[in-house]
């Protein structure tokens, strides 16, 4: 758990100065505990973690204040050095999914070009393996938030929702009362459920050559799979009545010719 709050501290004599304190290191309790990690509150929780409902809780409360909303920004600056070779070692696994959740009542601020973020996340878990990274936010996206739920005066969330977009994870509304089917779409995203599987290269489709798909040992019919060019990928879907599901083992086959 880190914040939004990576931006350099913004400074206002003789007020003082905000934000710059996280910086993408991982709290443990609150915005006063990040980097200060202990055998009893660690910063990287687990299933076996003590009392995890209860930390996990107190983790994600890390207030509403702080500098400026820049949501790429603290993500990657803990899941990049020097952090994630320093104070948040430990996080990053090479075998396991990669799910980053803004939650936020703002967009995005960084400054930086979209693009120089979609391939900074990418790098994480390499282009070779997309399918195991996903962007989700819980953000703005209503022209007027419904009473007594308030946003922040910067409600542009393009950038988010084309993360959202671009990694196939789950965008959601803050002012929400629903927020438990909002969680559950992002554990099932984020976390096993997949209905669009990136490929490593362009299929070769020449000469009448077609993608075979097999789910848990049975074929999908080519008239259920929609393969398309998305940003620079190409991407796999099985439409919804493939047989596609939390568990199933899939397995995409080298192009063979049509017989």
């Amino acid at each position: 758990m880190t914040t939004t709050d990576a931006a350099p501290p913004v400074c206002q004599p003789p007020f003082g100065c905000v934000g710059g304190a996280v910086n993408g290191r991982l709290c443990a309790g609150g915005p006063q505990m990040c980097g200060v990690a202990s055998a009893t509150n660690p910063a990287i929780l687990t299933p076996t973690t003590p009392n995890l409902g209860m930390k996990f809780a107190k983790y994600v409360d890390v207030g509403t204040n702080g500098g400026t909303e820049t949501g790429f920004e603290g993500a990657l600056a803990a899941l990049t050095p020097p952090n994630i070779t320093g104070e948040n070692a430990g996080f990053l696994r090479y075998d396991a999914n990669l799910a980053i959740v803004v939650v936020s009542d703002a967009g995005d601020q960084g400054g930086k070009p979209y693009s120089y973020y979609l391939n900074r996340f990418r790098n994480i878990k390499g282009y070779q393996r997309a399918n195991m990274f996903t962007f989700s936010d819980i953000g703005p996206y209503l022209g007027t938030p419904p009473s007594p739920c308030q946003y922040d005066d910067y409600t542009d969330s393009t950038t988010y929702g084309q993360m959202v977009t671009d990694t196939n994870g789950v965008k959601a509304e803050i002012c929400s009362n629903n927020w438990a089917a909002n969680l559950q779409n992002l554990g099932k995203t984020a976390f096993g459920y997949r209905t669009v599987f990136f490929l490593t290269a362009e299929p070769d489709l020449t000469g009448g050559k077609m993608i075979q798909v097999a789910l848990n040992g049975t074929a999908v019919p080519s008239a259920n799979l929609d393969v398309r060019r998305h940003d620079e990928q190409h991407r796999l879907r099985p439409h919804a009545h493939a047989g596609a599901g939390p568990d199933a083992d899939g397995h995409v086959l080298p192009p063979v010719p049509l017989s």
